[in-house]
């Protein structure tokens, strides 16, 4: 649990296909609406979709955790992937993490509304340039 109260789940058996890698000695930029830095030391990539449930139907707040911390991307368009929530949550075409950051080791927090009527969350990731990767994915009732 996190110092707002979150509980923190490690979620590997959530996702197919892909791998983790954790990067403990990493220095995250971390801002109010991030999260801890611990959570982006470790991502998943590779992977082509994430399914979490059984759970109520109802309204959600999804908020999907990225962090650039590949050595590898150094620029715009390193890395860039397609994800969609399902259900009503919009399909998202040509994310590409370090663009929106403004760089590496900076965090980027996406809400995404949905309302799950198949009691799960599924979330599915296209590659177009490298592979896709997430750092963390919080999954919260709507009040």
């Amino acid at each position: 649990m996190d110092l707002q109260g979150v509980k923190w789940i490690h979620g590997s058996s959530f996702f197919a296909d892909g791998s983790v890698i954790e990067r403990p000695d990493i220095a995250i930029e971390t801002n109010a609406r991030s999260g801890p830095a611990a959570i982006y030391k470790a991502e998943r990539y590779s992977m082509t979709k994430f399914s979490y449930g059984p759970i109520e139907n109802g309204d959600y707040i999804v908020k999907l955790h990225f962090c650039e911390t590949f050595e590898g991307i150094t620029e715009n368009g390193g890395r860039v992937f397609s994800y969609t929530v399902k259900g009503d949550g919009p399909e998202v075409k040509d994310f590409d993490v370090f663009a929106t950051a403004g760089g590496a080791l900076k965090p980027v927090v996406k809400t995404v509304p949905v309302t799950v009527t198949g009691h799960k969350v599924e979330i599915e990731f296209v590659p177009q340039v490298e592979n896709p990767q997430i750092n963390a994915i919080e999954i919260s009732r709507k009040d």
